[in-house]
C-alpha cells in the first residue's frame, strides 16, 4: 500500500477541526462517554478547557487549524500531499543516511515523521541506530516498546511489521 493510501487509512478525514486525541478536551470528553472528534461540543463546559493542537483533514495541525475550521475535500487533499512532502524533507535533512533505505522502510520513518513531527521521531535513537545499521527487526522491536506505539497501536503493530519484513500490505 502507499504511504498515500496508507496515511489516509491511518488518519481518516475529518473536513471540521476536531481537538488533539492527548489534548484535556479529548480527554474530558473520552471521560464522559463523548466522542471527541466528532461531538466535543456535547461536553458541557468544552470551552473550559485546551483541545490544542487542534486537526483537521488526516492529521495535519498548525497554526491555520483552529476550532471551527472547516475544510473541502481538495483543501484536505492539497494539505495531506503538502504534509507528507515536508515529512519527507524533515527526515532527509535531519537523517540523511535515510535517502539510502528502500522505499519502503524511509516511509515507514516518514508516516512516523508525519504521526508525531520529526522532533519525536528524532528521540527513536536506538531505533534509528538499529535502522540506519540495518538491524530492521530489532528496530521493529524497539518501536513497539515505545510510549507512541501504546497510542497509536494498531498503528506501530503495521509500521514495526513493514519495518521487519521490508514489505507493505
Amino acid at each position: 500500500m502507499a504511504l498515500r493510501d496508507r496515511l489516509d487509512r491511518e488518519e481518516g478525514n475529518v473536513l471540521t477541526a476536531y481537538p488533539d486525541p492527548l489534548s484535556p478536551l479529548a480527554k474530558a470528553c473520552r471521560a464522559a462517554g463523548i466522542n471527541p472528534v466528532l461531538n466535543y461540543r456535547q461536553l458541557a463546559n468544552w470551552r473550559n478547557y485546551d483541545g490544542a493542537p487542534w486537526t483537521i483533514g488526516r492529521g495535519h495541525t498548525g497554526a491555520d487549524v483552529h476550532e471551527g475550521l472547516t475544510w473541502t475535500q481538495s483543501l484536505s487533499d492539497a494539505a495531506l500531499d503538502k504534509d507528507i512532502a515536508d515529512a519527507r524533507a524533515d527526515l532527509g535533512k535531519q537523517l540523511p543516511w535515510t535517502r539510502q533505505l528502500d522505499g519502503v522502510r524511509r516511509d515507514v520513518l516518514v508516516d512516523m515523521a508525519f504521526n508525531m513531527g520529526i522532533g519525536k521521531l528524532l528521540g527513536f535513537k536506538e531505533t534509528l541506530r538499529l535502522v540506519e545499521a540495518g538491524r530492521y527487526t530489532d528496530a521493529a522491536g524497539e518501536m513497539l516498546r515505545s510510549a507512541w506505539a501504546n497510542q497509536v497501536s494498531s498503528r506501530a503493530v503495521t509500521l514495526s511489521r513493514i519495518m521487519r519484513t521490508g514489505h507493505d500490505e
